[in-house]
């Protein structure tokens, strides 16, 4: 699974957010068994080839958005100005 935090940004950036987007709605309209990653580099307007150099497989792509949030998590969860303990930072995350 590729690490979100080494992406470069600008353009790069810009691409894996719209490859990131396509895959989403695309496997929503059609399921994730029936989604090629054709059909969402077509969705995104880009190469297929453009698309693999991003990412390696149409499960990293099913799983980027999983792995942003997580990641999001952590560093809130570790930030060393956090002064709420586990419970009350579990609470705030879950309904927020």
């Amino acid at each position: 699974m590729a690490n979100i935090s080494s992406r470069r940004g600008g353009r790069a950036q810009d691409i894996i957010v719209q490859c990131m987007t396509a895959a989403r709605e695309v496997m929503l309209e059609n399921g994730y068994d029936e989604t090629t990653m054709e059909d969402i580099a077509a969705h995104a307007g880009l190469p297929v080839a453009t698309l693999y150099r991003h990412f390696g497989s149409k499960f990293e792509l099913a799983c980027i958005g999983d792995q942003i949030w997580l990641e999001r998590f952590r560093a809130a969860l570790t930030d060393p100005r956090r002064t709420n303990n586990c419970f009350q930072f579990w609470r705030a995350w879950t309904t927020d």
